[in-house]
């Protein structure tokens, strides 16, 4: 029987930033930076400040 990855949640992400989403190619999310930034403001997606170096936002 195979064994499947345990997952820690402190792995686990609950906002991501304009890039990373744009880097995960995921359906009807645009490629680029500035796609993801427009659609988020278009659509009002739920966003917060980025805690990490270089501040920004995140979705």
């Amino acid at each position: 029987m195979a064994k499947g990855r345990k997952v820690s949640s402190a792995n686990l992400k609950t906002h991501y930033s304009a890039q990373e989403l744009a880097d995960l190619k995921l359906p009807g999310v645009p490629l680029t930076r500035p796609g993801v930034t427009a659609k988020a403001k278009r659509e009002g997606w739920l966003w917060q400040p980025r805690k990490e170096r270089g501040g920004g936002i995140e979705y």
